[in-house]
């Protein structure tokens, strides 16, 4: 449901809006990290509240970002788009904290 909601989003922008956005995945990465730092740290974490945290970062990521992309056009949008894809992206990785590029480390059933 998540990727479809994804692959929805996308085909509002490139089919309805005519914006091609390589950073486009940006935003759902941005929601998963968000829920992958609440779920350990909450005493009993619901879908509805991860969910919900998720869905808010993510908009706030694509209010700033957006922001920045939409004053320009053409292949100055397409490159913006990609490199606040990259930028997110190596941020992620870098965070050696929460497992950097080998990702988050869970503990296990009990």
């Amino acid at each position: 449901m998540i990727f479809g909601l994804a692959a929805l989003s996308l085909n509002l922008i490139l089919g309805f809006g005519g914006m091609t956005s390589l950073g486009h995945a940006a935003f759902l990465g941005v929601g998963a990290y968000t829920v992958g730092l609440l779920i350990p740290r909450a005493e009993s974490p619901t879908v509805s509240s991860t969910s919900a945290a998720a869905i808010v970062f993510g908009a706030l990521a694509a209010l700033v970002i957006g922001a920045v992309c939409l004053r320009t056009g053409g292949l100055s949008f397409i490159m913006l788009t990609l490199a606040s894809a990259q930028l997110l992206f190596f941020i992620a990785t870098g965070l050696k904290q929460y497992g950097g590029d080998d990702g988050f480390s869970f503990r296990g059933r009990s």
